[in-house]
């Protein structure tokens, strides 16, 4: 959507990148496709003005630790995103039941688990950093704040970046989850683990730490999304074939929602 307001977003080149059939969002965020000069490319001068001038926007887009650690489990791990670093990869694994079938819960209770014990090995990448180090809170004096769970939130700052660029912006949704709640998964363990990794962020950006009582536990994959789930991430692991790789995963999505 920034680039967009900037003019500067090349959609189409996300039918050309190495992987876009697999995972298009990781490449929304190319520099090739956004167009966007990242701030630490930025002249001394610009960035001194982007940090405190009252004619640049300082815009932190916040999620709840708890949903952002489920979808971000989701998308690195389940689906096994493109960026993920190898010494983090090597550590993590999927559990099956005797159905052969892909557990949710008891894998996500690895995940978790293995982050806790792991964090800073986890926190070479950017989905599993706490948020407010990226933010570099709080030392930057933000002008707006759109938190992603809350409701027209983001709605709200699209209508007013559309006021601001004079055009009526788009708001496309490129990352593709499997439907997994955090409700169905995050345990009251889990979650005490989850307040220990990114207790700044519950104290910087102001979300509260929550009591979770799982009633059932997130039901097993089919055999056949199973099937799939395992040769996505083989798609993925290959780079030769990713361009095979959305088929997969919307057949996962399908068999898991319906």
């Amino acid at each position: 959507m920034l680039a967009e307001a900037e003019q500067t977003f090349v959609e189409p080149l996300l039918d050309f990148t190495p992987y876009s059939s697999a995972f298009p969002a990781d490449y929304v965020h190319s520099p090739k496709v956004h167009g966007l000069l990242p701030y630490r490319d930025l002249s001394l001068k610009d960035k001194l003005m982007a940090l405190h001038s009252d004619d640049w926007w300082r815009v932190a887009v916040i999620r709840n630790p708890y949903d952002r650690l489920v979808s971000t489990w989701q998308n690195r791990v389940l689906m096994l995103g493109s960026a993920l670093p190898s010494e983090v990869r090597s550590c993590l694994e999927l559990r099956l039941n005797d159905q052969g079938c892909l557990d949710v819960a008891s894998s996500f209770e690895l995940f978790v688990t293995t982050l806790y014990e792991n964090r800073r090995l986890f926190f070479i990448d950017d989905h599993f950093r706490p948020q407010s180090r990226a933010l570099r809170c709080p030392n930057i004096d933000f002008t707006h704040v759109v938190r992603l769970e809350q409701p027209g939130h983001l709605d709200e700052f699209r209508n007013e970046l559309s006021l601001r660029v004079e055009r009526e912006l788009r708001l496309v949704p490129y990352n593709e989850g499997l439907g997994i709640r955090t409700a169905d998964v995050m345990t009251e363990d889990l979650a005490s683990m989850v307040n220990d990794v990114y207790a700044e962020d519950f104290d910087n950006l102001g979300y509260r730490r929550s009591h979770f009582e799982r009633i059932a536990p997130a039901p097993p994959f089919s055999v056949a999304a199973t099937r799939l789930t395992l040769f996505l991430q083989d798609v993925v692991a290959d780079r030769e074939t990713r361009r095979g790789a959305r088929y997969g995963l919307q057949e996962v999505r399908r068999r898991i929602l319906t």
